[in-house]
């Protein structure tokens, strides 16, 4: 099988394709951009990709939401959730009270800022394209990089120490999906979502209809009002824990 990733090599969305189920004859392929990835599967490039889905302290991935809402139809047939763990990394031989200048995303730098104002609180953070590209960055020894804050899976791509390990300032988590084209489904598990994409053509649209139509004593079975509303030409992602839920929240959607 051939599966992309959101790279570039060393991401934690790499790490997260690694952890599902592979054999050594399947071929992994790294894609600078959501985008990039999933139409790879679209056009038969590969045959599945796997991108960040949501973050528990950024919140939903916006670039893949954005990407199931349009183009040809891909499914989820696979999640994974995994820690999110940093670390400080640097070329062999660096010293810890060296470092100066810290390359990674900005989204490390605020789940660490705490750790590096304790301890290299006269450090600049500089901001790079992801947290692997700091470590082949500070890899390539090309940049003034002294170190980056990345995976730990960058450490070892690219050849890099690790000075600190763990460094964020709290435990996060990020669920990673596995899009494939549309197929017959596997056996159900016990644990599964069923999701489905609509778009209202004026605000209120959905949750007037959901309102008038669904029985309020299932709304708790549904997810709350609260957790169905869009602004005119927003995307919706409907989920539901079991697939008579998503049956009928789609059955509503359907008679628009």
């Amino acid at each position: 099988m051939r599966y992309a990733y959101l790279g570039p090599p060393g991401t934690f969305t790499e790490a997260a394709l690694r952890s599902m189920p592979l054999t050594e004859a399947d071929e992994l392929t790294a894609f600078p951009t959501v985008s990039a990835a999933l139409d790879s599967v679209r056009e038969g490039i590969t045959d599945g990709a796997v991108v960040p889905m949501e973050n528990s302290i950024e919140g939903s991935v916006n670039a893949t939401l954005d990407e199931l809402a349009v183009g040809v139809r891909l499914v989820i047939a696979h999640e994974v959730v995994i820690p999110v763990a940093f670390d400080l990394v640097a070329r062999p031989g660096t010293d810890l009270a060296a470092v100066t200048r810290i390359a990674t995303h900005p989204h490390a730098e605020a789940q660490c800022r705490a750790w590096v104002a304790r301890h290299l609180p006269e450090a600049l953070v500089v901001p790079a394209a992801s947290t692997a590209a700091a470590a082949e960055a500070v890899a390539s020894g090309v940049t003034d990089y002294d170190a980056a804050i990345a995976g730990p899976l960058a450490a070892t791509t690219y050849g890099l120490d690790v000075l600190a390990a763990a460094i964020q300032d709290s435990d996060a988590h990020t669920r990673f999906v596995l899009l494939t084209p549309p197929g017959h489904p596997g056996k159900p598990t016990g644990h599964d979502v069923f999701g489905e994409s609509f778009r209202p053509a004026e605000a209120g649209e959905l949750i007037g209809l959901v309102t008038a139509t669904v029985d309020p004593s299932t709304w708790d079975e549904l997810g709350g009002p609260g957790s169905i509303a869009a602004a005119p030409g927003m995307d919706v992602l409907v989920v539901a824990q079991t697939a008579d839920v998503h049956a009928r929240i789609v059955d509503l959607l359907q008679r628009l």
